[in-house]
């Protein structure tokens, strides 16, 4: 049965977030937070005892999961024994206040709108639903719009990110087949994925190149490229979830290829297409 430690969870939602677990077969482990002297959240018992509880936790659990909630001071020490799991191959989620959906927490006491908003979140992120796997979907984008690609082998690893990242993965197809679909006619890109609460790059990551010809061997299009589209950083390949994409014209028409869909990737890599001769 897998368990997840949460650092710095408030005290009053540690019977919900137990309950809430236990029906989808899960456990909780806690390194609680609570209103300290001065008025502001602290760790429970007291923070000297956090890294002690964090190391028996790493050493009595098969697959550890640990998720870090940025409402409440985290001590050095502590800071230290998480990268040191990260070095182990550790699972360590790094939660960023108001991002990603996460509650920013307006007064240093938690309120019962903050508590809501918080348990919501980490039901979210812990108990994703059951979602229809990214590759099924991805398959039926491609089926709507014969200038929608997916190269071969781009969409191979995408249902091994972590399933809190599956959405997103779907959201940024659903985007760039809206793209397609509009002939590329979306404005600025940086401005309409950033309307769409999508994390839009165009460098700092993996190349691939991508060379689409037609069958009799014409090469339409050849580019080298690390544009993509991301959510989640400093955390596991699997929750670094990742779609590189091009686009190019041929004959008026306006292709979006995928190039590749899954956790983050290692190496560069190079794409090939054969477009049908009359497209």
């Amino acid at each position: 049965m897998k368990t997840f430690l949460i650092i710095g969870l408030p005290k009053p939602l540690k019977a919900r977030l137990e309950a809430r677990a236990k029906k989808d077969g899960y456990l909780i482990s806690s390194i609680l937070s609570d209103k300290g002297r001065k008025g502001t959240p602290m760790l429970l018992p007291h923070p000297s005892q956090a890294a002690h509880r964090l190391c028996d936790y790493f050493d009595k659990t098969a697959e550890p999961s640990i998720v870090v909630l940025p409402y409440t001071k985290i001590p050095h020490d502590v800071y230290e024994e998480l990268h040191a799991i990260e070095d182990l191959d550790g699972e360590v989620h790094f939660i960023e206040e108001s991002n990603e959906g996460w509650p920013h927490l307006e007064t240093r006491s938690f309120n019962q709108k903050f508590l809501d908003s918080l348990f919501s979140s980490l039901e979210n992120f812990l108990f994703p639903s059951q979602e229809l796997l990214p590759s099924t979907r991805l398959l039926e984008i491609e089926q709507s719009n014969d200038c929608f690609i997916i190269a071969k082998g781009a969409i191979d690893s995408c249902d091994e990110v972590a399933k809190h990242r599956f959405k997103f993965i779907i959201d940024a197809n659903e985007a760039l087949l809206d793209i397609c679909n509009r002939s590329g006619n979306v404005g600025p890109i940086e401005k309409y994925f950033e309307s769409l609460g999508l994390d839009h790059a165009q460098s700092g990551g993996i190349e691939i190149t991508l060379r689409a010809s037609l069958k009799d061997g014409t090469v339409i299009h050849e580019k080298t490229s690390q544009t993509h589209l991301k959510q989640g950083d400093k955390t596991t390949p699997q929750a670094a979830a990742r779609v590189y994409y091009q686009t190019f014209k041929n004959r008026d028409r306006y292709y979006v290829v995928v190039l590749y869909a899954g956790p983050h990737p290692e190496n560069n890599c190079n794409c090939a297409i054969t477009l049908e001769q009359d497209r």
